[in-house]
């Protein structure tokens, strides 16, 4: 959408949406992850790293009940 004299926004043809798409898909295709990447070993580390934080927030919420 642009903004016109009076303050009030014009909307954007289909032509601008999919040039913007088609540019936002190429631009995500171009960044891959890596296929050797061990994904069940990344949620593990992530779970680790995360879980024992969020049950001190969960239990720090419980406790100032």
């Amino acid at each position: 959408m642009t903004k016109g004299t009076t303050g009030a926004y014009a909307h954007s043809t289909d032509h601008d949406l999919s040039d913007s798409y088609e540019s936002t898909a190429s631009e995500a295709a171009a960044v891959q992850a890596p296929s050797t990447i061990n994904e069940k070993a990344l949620v593990r580390k992530i779970d680790l790293r995360l879980l024992p934080v969020l049950f001190v927030i969960y239990l720090a919420a419980f406790l100032d009940r």
